[in-house]
């Protein structure tokens, strides 16, 4: 059988079992499974899942967590000759809906529902759409007799969202690792708009906070305006410390922009190569996700702090931003009476997520592409993923990869009415099926 019919007995056997994936992956998502809450849909879904209904040759189910059992999983199918192997790793964890999220949703984000092509509920593009396409992509080769020459592994963790590495990628891909396989390339489906993802940013968090004066808001007249001689004002009265927290983040706002001009590459933040997709321009970022200030309401804040999340090149150094950042930090300090006096604290980061790159022209990427362009008649698009992932962690274990997966982190990613198209799960599982096949061919 030519190769081409080989696509196409793969193409067609995804097609019938289209509405098969949708039910899995709705189940999936019922299976709430918060970080730090994966055991269920571990234990009592996906493991009974790949026993039964598939056939691995190994199917591994461990924890390594010590405060709980938070198991990962890893099936492999050995191949049948000594071609490449490739590694899929995706995380099973997803981020809660907030109280305060939930009435911006329009369905219930444990209720999957489709609607107008979508499939709708938390963890759906994020990124439990994704391990659908791929599992599901190993399933249509198993049930179709078709044994890659390379080994195929699937990895399915715990942690992500939290960067707990250790307990989840790290420690899953060491086991496999540690038991004599070997892998040559790697693909973590996360959501990507199908778009094939290179480069990543690096990413890491910090703090700062201003330490002002409280005081009394029936007081604050004295603390905003120049007094008549004998009335204390200013310093002397009270510090909003919020109010100079906001002068500060109107800064580095101002430098997020110039970071956006200064660093440029043709993939990463660049648009989409060959040509511009759904992924936007620049990507460099100070997101200050959390801002606080004060003690009550009826005192003028002396006290505020932002926790920030900075999105850095790959190329430049986490510490070298950090301490660009601190060089601006004191320059603001100098323009202002008290805080030349008290500088802000800047408090060093918590969580450093390391960034992940692959040369575009790699052959694992070219056949990558060309698979779907075979399977959807679509150009494949190459771009940066505008955030971070477990391939950071693989990368450093030695197995380069990409992000590709259905969906988008459009599709309210950690947000309220998360969804992947359905059209996203079919199109991915035929080029994740057809990539296993044709990733040893000619070698």
């Amino acid at each position: 059988m030519e190769l081409k019919d080989v696509h196409k007995e793969v193409y067609d056997w995804i097609d019938e079992h289209r509405r098969n994936i949708v039910d899995f992956c709705s189940e999936f998502i019922e299976h709430r499974s918060i970080t730090g809450e994966e055991l269920e849909v571990q234990r009592e879904f996906l493991l009974p899942f790949l026993e039964n209904e598939m056939e691995w040759d190994e199917v591994d189910c461990f924890s390594l967590s010590k405060e709980r059992e938070r198991p990962n999983i890893n099936a492999v199918l050995r191949g049948e000759g000594r071609g490449a192997s490739l590694l899929i790793n995706g995380h099973v964890d997803v981020f809660p809906v907030p109280r305060n999220q939930l009435p911006q949703w329009t369905t219930d984000p444990w209720k999957p529902i489709v609607r107008d092509g979508m499939l709708y509920g938390r963890g759906s593009n994020d990124m439990k759409g994704g391990i659908t396409s791929a599992l599901w992509a190993v399933k249509a080769l198993m049930e179709l007799g078709i044994r890659p020459r390379g080994t195929v592994a699937l990895e399915a963790v715990v942690g992500e969202e939290a960067m707990e590495h250790q307990i989840g990628t790290t420690g899953a891909t060491r086991r496999l690792l540690e038991r004599g396989h070997e892998f040559q390339f790697c693909i973590d489906p996360e959501p990507t708009n199908c778009e094939i993802h290179t480069i990543s940013p690096g990413s890491f968090d910090f703090e700062i906070v201003i330490q002002g004066k409280d005081v009394h808001d029936g007081e604050r007249n004295l603390v905003l305006f120049p007094q008549r001689w004998g009335i204390p004002s200013g310093g002397a009265v009270g510090v909003d410390a919020l109010s100079r927290m906001m002068g500060l983040l109107r800064l580095l706002e101002k430098k997020e922009r110039e970071w956006n001009h200064r660093w440029r590459h043709p993939i990463l933040g660049g648009g989409g190569h060959p040509r511009p997709d759904s992924q936007g321009v620049g990507c460099f970022s100070l997101n200050p996700g959390i801002v606080e200030a004060g003690t009550h309401f009826s005192a003028v804040p002396g006290y505020a702090r932002a926790h920030f999340n900075c999105y850095h090149p790959a190329w430049i150094k986490h510490e070298d931003v950090l301490a660009e950042i601190g060089g601006l930090i004191d320059a603001y300090a100098s323009t202002d009476d008290w805080l030349r006096e008290r500088p802000p604290k800047l408090i060093k980061p918590n969580i450093v997520w390391p960034p992940f790159e692959v040369d575009v022209e790699r052959r694992e990427c070219q056949i990558l592409a060309e698979t779907w362009r075979n399977a959807t008649g679509r150009e494949a698009i190459f771009s940066g993923f505008k955030a971070v992932a477990d391939v950071s962690f693989l990368q450093a274990l030695g197995i380069h990869g990409v992000c590709m997966g259905p969906g988008d982190m459009l599709m309210g990613t950690h947000g309220p009415d998360e969804h992947v198209p359905i059209d996203h799960l079919i199109d991915c599982a035929k080029a994740f099926a057809c990539f296993m096949i044709d990733l040893n061919l000619g070698e």
